[in-house]
């Protein structure tokens, strides 16, 4: 049984063996963003184990139970973005399909995610 506070771990390393030669897509911006679990992993690298974990990089965004690589990002006038992305899922062995994300900034330092199924993620502020 994988450790609930090795979880995020654990998703980046399988991201890292299983990426093949796929260059990913980057979204320009500068440091991390997330919710309080998410910012908490990305300043030292701990993870309690919460099922509210949201963390947005430049190239991917991890959850409680996805990593979600970038393959395509496209800018949007609004400050904004639109991306495809393909996540590898905790306990699964193969990529789950691409889907849509709309990347909105709603803040001068805060995104929510507008993931192709209805559901929202954030607001997700920048890390300090």
């Amino acid at each position: 049984m994988i450790s609930p506070t090795r979880r995020p771990i654990t998703i980046a390393g399988a991201c890292f063996l299983l990426g093949g030669t796929a260059v990913a897509a980057e979204l320009p911006i500068t440091g991390s963003y997330g919710n309080i679990e998410g910012c908490a992993y990305a300043l030292r690298g701990e993870s309690s184990g919460s099922d509210d974990f949201f963390l947005l990089t430049k190239d991917a965004v991890t959850t409680a139970v996805a990593h979600c690589r970038f393959l395509d990002v496209r800018p949007r006038s609004d400050k904004g973005f639109d991306v495809t992305a393909q996540c590898e899922e905790e306990g699964w062995t193969e990529d789950l399909a691409p889907f849509e994300i709309e990347i909105e900034l709603v803040e001068p330092e805060s995104y929510v995610l507008n993931i192709d199924d209805g559901s929202q993620w954030g607001p997700l502020a920048l890390c300090r």
